[in-house]
């Protein structure tokens, strides 16, 4: 794995930026910590949330990838209901 690009500010103190080279990077600030819990979450989705989250290392997401990770504990949450009902269903028959 390769070491992270140097942002634009970072080239131009160096002295080394070039616009026909660097000029079309976009320069994000990495923000630090992670996406606090939405309120509107179910409790099976609460409870992939803290588990998942607390085991995060601190730099793995930032705040603007609480989509990404709703989705995937929106799904989570589905496959734990289902687990959960599909053995006491009254017809146990999946097909």
């Amino acid at each position: 794995m390769g070491r992270p690009a140097k942002t634009v500010a970072e080239l131009k103190l160096a002295g080394t930026y070039r616009r026909d080279r660097h000029g079309s990077r976009v320069d994000g600030h990495h923000v630090a910590g992670l996406p606090a819990r939405p309120s509107d979450l179910s409790d099976d989705q609460s409870r992939v949330w803290d588990t998942v989250v607390a085991s995060l290392p601190p730099a793995a997401f930032s705040p603007a990838d609480e989509f990404a990770l709703r989705t995937a504990w929106m799904w989570s949450a589905i496959l734990m209901r289902c687990q959960r009902e599909i053995p006491t269903a009254a017809n146990q028959r999946i097909a």
